[in-house]
This record gives C-alpha cells, structure tokens and sequence, in this order.
C-alpha cells in the first residue's frame, strides 16, 4: 500500500511499502505530533474512538495498525495485570502527557530484586532507547534517564542542600542524522570532566548501562528500592515524560 487514509481508515491492519521514518512524516502531516512513544519501537495517536499505531515492518516495510482505543486500552491493562516481565507489551513509553485522552492508562512500576536483575532490565531498556531514537528519522533525538540514591541522610536538608548532596548519575542518549554519542556522567559541575562517551550503537547501550549500574552501586545505595529516577525523551524540539517502568524505579523529580 503506498497511501494511507489517516482520518477514515477502519479497523485492521495494513502495511505500507515505505520506510518508517517517512510514514511517520506522512502520519504526523495530518494526525499532528503523536502523543505517545514506545519501545518496539512504536508510535501512537488517538483519533477520536480510534487508536492509530505505527511501527517498523520486515524488508523496510511499515506496519499501521488501527483499532477500537478502548478495547485496545482494555487489552493492554489486562496485559501489564497478568503477563510476567518477560511477556509485557513494551518496557518503556514516553508520553506527551497534555495530549493523552482523559482516562488514559499507564503502566505502573514493576519490582526489580537487586542489582543483578536491574543490571539486565537496564541493559535492555537502554538498548531499545538507542534503537527507538535510531528508527525516529534524522532530527535530533535524545533520552535521559537520570538515577540517584535517595540517601534517607539527606531528607532533613533544605531543598537547594538535598538536590547538591544527592549523588546523581546521568545516563544520556543522543542521536542526530545517523551519528551520535552516548554519555555517562554524573550530574553537576564535574560533569563535562568526568563523562565516558560511547559511540552510539546497541551494543555501546549495553556497554554504557553497565557502567552506570557500576557507578549507582557505588553510591551506597543499599539494593534498587533506595534509587530514584527522573527521565525525559527529546524529539525534535517536543519534551516527553519518558517512564521507564520495567526498571522499578520510583519517579521523582530531580528537585523534589
């Protein structure tokens, strides 16, 4: 197929004969930005009673898939309710929040039992980041993912004090036009100075969360319950809340 009907498709699934990247200009030309990105990668809109998701086929292929949004709302949250870590629909989503319908689900956090198993979520996690940021086209894309320990020490500091003594560690993906680096580095001003940059490929995401798993042990942190997360997914010029929910890690802002 090499056209689509974005606005009066019915239900069902259809391949279109071009890359993904150019079927997501087409779909975003007239559906708007898309509210919603996840691992897979996949990329979805609400259009009214519909749920328009699209994703990379075999040979260079697309795949849009439309479907009932709330059968498919349904669906997923029996989903996540019933099916183990290994079977869940996608680890990670980035939302722009203001552009979900009311009422929309999302995932809450799993439960990771000590480093070792963090270290194998996190490595998955952080290899579909770069995947996902690869597949989204030639703009500039980027995921942060920030991790501290949440030193219970540092509750009783005012808040200016409990953001500068909490030890942070910064994992950065970046992606533009086929190039790019992955960092890891600690948050603040011995950032720049103390970064390990990688070259941006999947297996240097794996490279990559192994050293910053190395360095949140470091911290002290006791086991994962005592970590904290704060991440975002940059496209274009757009910020997405980005909920990297199969780590287990509870979200808080950097300055709460």
């Amino acid at each position: 197929m090499d056209h689509f009907d974005w606005c009066g498709a019915g239900f069902g699934t259809s391949m279109m004969q071009a890359p993904f990247a150019a079927v997501l200009r087409e779909a975003t030309s007239v559906l708007g930005v898309a509210p919603t990105i996840a691992d897979g990668p996949f990329v979805r809109w609400y259009a009214g009673d519909r749920l328009i998701t699209v994703r990379p086929s075999s040979a260079g292929s697309t795949s849009v898939v439309v479907e009932d949004a709330a059968a498919a709302a349904d669906e997923e949250y029996r989903d996540f309710e019933s099916s183990p870590d290994s079977a869940l629909p996608y680890r990670w989503r980035a939302d722009d929040i203001a552009l979900l319908p009311d009422g929309t689900y999302l995932p809450g956090e799993r439960s990771i039992d000590g480093f070792d198993a963090l270290g194998a979520v996190m490595t998955q996690t952080l290899a579909t980041l770069y995947e996902t940021t690869a597949a989204l086209g030639e703009g500039r894309s980027e995921a942060q993912l920030h991790v501290w320990y949440a030193d219970p020490a540092h509750d009783a500091l005012a808040r200016p004090d409990r953001w500068a003594a909490r030890r942070k560690t910064s994992l950065t993906i970046a992606f533009k036009a086929g190039a790019g680096k992955i960092y890891v580095m600690p948050v603040g001003a011995r950032a720049l100075a103390e970064r390990i940059s990688f070259p941006a490929t999947v297996e240097n995401a794996s490279a990559a969360a192994a050293s910053l798993l190395g360095q949140i042990v470091a911290t002290g942190a006791p086991d994962p319950t005592a970590l904290r997360q704060d991440s975002l997914l940059y496209v274009e010029r757009r910020k997405l809340a980005l909920s990297p929910f199969a780590l287990g890690i509870r979200q808080m802002g950097l300055n709460a």
